[in-house]
């Protein structure tokens, strides 16, 4: 059975577009039982939220169900090393991508993709730009919203 971990960008997209809502909503009750939730995308959207009201709203609607199923994804010693030898590539192994880690969003989509890897899930995101270069280097399986 797949395995899926949702982009925060898919998140953020389905609260400001109605049509990506209900594509959300019909997405992740088909699939409930094998979402997960990566600690990077938890940490990514939590950092977006501008109030105390809005934060527990987030984590009794989002964080609360992932977290009583058990299928949250931890950022611990594996996902670092992933990442450390996506950046180790991006820095030495292919010229002129080294840029791309100075942008924070990159280095947590490497973050991202290693979670992804951890769980054996496929990535459901809309930024296929960053997504694509580092399934280069990792193998990482995404798909853009969705399946």
């Amino acid at each position: 059975m797949p395995r899926y971990v949702l982009d925060s960008n898919v998140y953020i997209e389905a609260e400001r577009n109605p049509e990506v809502r209900e594509r959300l909503t019909a997405f992740t009750q088909a699939n409930a039982s094998t979402l997960y939730l990566s600690t990077v995308v938890m940490h990514e959207l939590l950092a977006g939220v501008r109030d105390a009201e809005r934060q527990a709203e987030m984590e009794r609607q989002l964080l609360t169900p992932y977290r009583n199923a058990a299928r949250i994804v931890p950022t611990d010693e594996r996902v670092w090393k992933d990442a450390a030898n996506i950046c180790r590539a991006f820095r030495f192994d292919l010229p002129g991508s080294e840029s791309r880690l100075a942008l924070a969003s990159f280095r947590n989509d490497i973050l991202i993709a290693a979670s992804c890897r951890r769980v054996g899930a496929t990535l459901i995101t809309t930024n296929s730009r960053d997504f694509a270069a580092i399934r280069e280097i990792n193998g990482l399986h995404y798909a853009e919203p969705f399946p």
